[in-house]
């Protein structure tokens, strides 16, 4: 376009073209500049602002180029290729002022932010806020609200499969890691009131460590399992057991018996995994209405984590947060039916070592 204003202004064509150079960029290049280092700067998305003036910007220098080449008369087309040249302009200055905009935008907000940082922090100095509150008055919600998959390992202690063997809902000991899924609408939070159903006559409860996966893991290797393990927390796996033995009898899975509202509680929080020097060895209890009911070690799993990680990785893909329970393990104190919970106000409490309730 420059080139065609120099001719119709018969500027020498021996001088045209640097002059269309030079003026080029004179123009172009310190507003580019400025406009792409204030997006650099602020973290602002360059793109957008170039889709938002690329389509005017493009249809005027066309416009213009057209009207030019098919304009008869020299000011006549001086005219159209001039309006071309103003929007070509147009783009070059709205990219600089978009960028100031939305710098001066973002620092707003920032500083926005830092005045009522600096308030809460006075109210907090002036005790007119409490920066700290006791649990006892807050509600705990799942700490992974939202996992993509709730795996849980199943028949994964010795003694626990010859109780289901005994009460005639394991037909066959397996010899591989076993598993099954915990709908993730179960879930529930520490000091939820799971409801029973009124036609089911009692509750069982397993508390399990529950690991949390980390980072995306598919094909894993058992001696590289931990790597993809980000923490762990406690789970409560309750079952209907009533509803299991007609299921595993049908010759079903046990997805209704493991399924209903509320039956998959977690929490309270998550422990990071250096938090722990060894997670194969921690006692995990279970109390009921103040009365111990289940003692046992993490050291009696037929499967480690590792292990588990390592076999069902195979072929599913465990994503960042998903959770795997590992199942109840070694039962001291009580046998499988003193475990079941008739009371419709009855509160389990399992504990995990470093963990708590």
């Amino acid at each position: 376009m420059l080139f065609e204003v120099f001719r119709i202004l018969d500027v020498p064509e021996a001088v045209r073209m640097q002059l269309c150079v030079g003026t080029s960029l004179a123009i172009i290049v310190p507003t580019t500049l400025r406009s792409f280092r204030a997006h650099r700067e602020k973290g602002l998305v360059i793109p957008e602002v170039l889709r938002s003036w690329a389509p005017p910007a493009v249809a005027g220098v066309a416009v213009g180029s057209v009207t030019a080449a098919l304009a008869p008369g020299g000011v006549l087309k001086l005219a159209f290729v001039l309006i071309a040249g103003i929007i070509a302009a147009k783009l070059l200055v709205g990219l600089h002022v978009d960028a100031v905009r939305a710098v001066r935008e973002r620092e707003v907000v920032h500083v926005l932010r830092a005045r009522v940082d600096l308030q809460r922090l006075e109210d907090v100095r002036q005790g007119h806020v409490q920066l700290l509150r006791p649990l006892a008055g807050l509600k705990f919600l799942p700490p992974i609200p939202d996992p993509s998959k709730f795996f849980c390992v199943g028949k994964n202690n010795k003694r626990h499969r010859e109780e289901l063997v005994a009460n005639k809902m394991l037909t066959e000991i397996p010899n591989e890691p076993t598993g099954f899924i915990k709908l993730v609408d179960t879930m529930s939070g520490d000091g939820d009131e799971v409801v029973k159903p009124g036609d089911i006559t009692a509750l069982d409860y397993e508390p399990e460590l529950c690991y949390v996966v980390g980072k995306r893991a598919h094909g894993v290797k058992k001696a590289d399992a931990m790597d993809y393990i980000s923490g762990f927390t406690l789970t409560n796996d309750v079952s209907a057991r009533e509803i299991q033995k007609r299921e595993v009898a049908s010759g079903s899975r046990f997805w209704t018996a493991k399924n209903m509202p509320g039956f998959a509680p977690v929490g309270p929080y998550v422990l990071t995994m250096d938090e722990v020097a060894d997670t194969d060895n921690l006692w995990v209890t279970c109390d009921v209405n103040g009365k111990r009911r289940l003692r046992s070690n993490t050291g009696d799993y037929l499967y480690k984590i590792s292990d588990v990680l390592e076999h069902f990785s195979r072929y599913v893909v465990f994503e960042p947060g998903d959770l795997i329970a590992t199942n109840l393990t070694e039962i001291e104190i009580t046998r499988f039916r003193v475990r079941k919970v008739e009371s419709a106000d009855a509160r389990t409490r399992p504990h995990c070592e470093r963990l708590g309730n």
